[in-house]
């Protein structure tokens, strides 16, 4: 009897976790569908007024630099996306786009004080932190990336040699 009980408790416990992880799983397919739907929108206010911002206006202007409204229409459009979406962000991606929305502030605040507009090197630093770098990590675009999958590979595309599957005899995955 005791056998029994012991083993309808374990495959009780089995089931549990088996509906908690497709629980798990279909809120991460939710998460991922979401942050589909909303991260193209912070990418267009990034590359819009950021690095698209710079290239075109260079091409029409050698001299250009940022007029006195650019700073606080960025800090705007970073603010109202994050008041909207900014839950579906990973942390890792968080921490990328709150540096950046930092530096803004800082930027429009500096600017507001000292009654000027934002210097091409200003507005090149924040660039920097949506593009190229953050704090010596990955910038926010590749974080945002990452989050999405853009920058992996499906694993159905590595050669099936160097898939880390186990071995169905011994259940051990091989060393890659």
């Amino acid at each position: 009897m005791r056998i029994q009980v012991e083993s309808k408790a374990s495959e009780l416990r089995a089931q549990f976790d088996n509906k908690v992880n497709e629980l798990t799983q279909t809120q991460f397919k939710d998460i991922i569908a979401k942050r589909i739907e909303v991260y193209p929108e912070l990418w267009l206010i990034a590359q819009t007024e950021l690095s698209d911002l710079e290239r075109a206006q260079k091409l029409l202007n050698p001299n250009w630099s940022p007029d006195e409204n650019w700073a606080g229409n960025l800090l705007k459009q970073l603010m109202e996306w994050h008041q909207k979406y900014g839950v579906f962000l990973t942390q890792d991606s968080y921490d990328a786009f709150s540096e950046l929305r930092n530096a803004s502030v800082d930027l429009v605040e500096t600017c507001n004080h000292e009654k000027r507009r934002p210097t091409l090197a200003e507005f090149q630093a924040l660039d920097q932190l949506y593009y190229q770098r953050c704090k010596g990590d990955s910038p926010l675009a590749t974080r945002l990336k990452n989050d999405l999958g853009s920058y992996k590979t499906p694993y159905i595309s590595h050669p099936v040699d160097q898939r880390n599957t186990p071995d169905v005899t011994t259940g051990v995955c091989p060393k890659v």
